[in-house]
């Protein structure tokens, strides 16, 4: 996790950091059985960013898998379905961002209007992403503008397709919590229309940190990994800096 290529981005005024931190508590609590405090976590992190609507998908599997397994050694099932109510606590920390949009601008999806007028963004259909990414990237090397291929197309294709293959590759090996929450945030954040940063966002799934560590069993495994990521992390923090179309 730390030496990701998008990585140096935690250290960033930005929200990147915080909703890893709020994500990986929301799940470790919910591992460790306190769903309460598990939720609330979920909640301050829709509150962070949208995409914490995502981790309803892991913590429904996780009170699931527990009811069945409460169910099967003939305990009290009571005993979890009483968190399910507090599930909405997710969806509540999303509301109350709405609610501060429209405090501030009248409008409860005033975001929704940023990003579509100032970045072209608004949901859409994550299996296009790809086409218009391999698109762009063809036309920036026919015409003439590298710099827009390695800073910009290349990077976000790597990721896109890399993070689909590791996790394929390790599904065995990775909770299944996890894979559910890798999916439902894959299909939101990379369906986004025009998204530039596909290697900062999915930086921020934990799931598939873990996934690359599944792979490194074997200790040439191992190196390869740690050299190819500390490699990019150094060419794409050196892009950043020169101010090339890394977001």
């Amino acid at each position: 996790l730390a030496i990701l290529p998008s990585a140096f981005f935690f250290s960033a005024p930005m929200s990147d950091s915080l909703f890893l931190l709020l994500s990986v508590s929301c799940i470790y609590f919910a591992r460790k059985k306190r769903y309460l405090a598990a939720c609330l976590l979920g909640g301050l992190t829709a509150f962070t960013r949208s995409l914490g609507l995502t981790l309803l998908a892991p913590l429904c599997f996780e009170l699931i898998s527990d009811l069945i397994r409460e169910a099967k050694s003939g305990g009290r099932r009571g005993k979890y379905l009483k968190y399910f109510p507090a599930l909405l606590l997710i969806p509540c920390g999303f509301a109350f961002y709405l609610y501060i949009n429209y405090l501030v601008s009248g409008n409860p999806f005033q975001y929704a209007v940023y990003q579509r007028e100032h970045w072209s963004q608004s949901l859409g259909y994550f299996w296009n992403t790809a086409s218009y990414q391999l698109q762009y990237a063809i036309i920036s090397i026919k015409g003439g503008e590298p710099w827009k291929f390695f800073g910009l197309w290349f990077p976000n294709l790597v990721f896109l397709f890399g993070s689909l293959v590791v996790m394929t590759v390790t599904i065995k090996r990775i909770r299944p919590a996890y894979t559910a929450y890798f999916i439902a945030y894959y299909i939101i954040a990379v369906g986004v229309t025009w998204l530039l940063s596909a290697p900062r966002y999915l930086a921020s799934l934990f799931p598939l940190s873990l996934a690359f560590s599944a792979l490194t069993k074997k200790h040439f495994a191992d190196s390869l990994l740690t050299a190819g990521f500390l490699l990019g992390t150094v060419l794409y923090m050196v892009a950043f800096a020169s101010r090339l179309q890394v977001f």
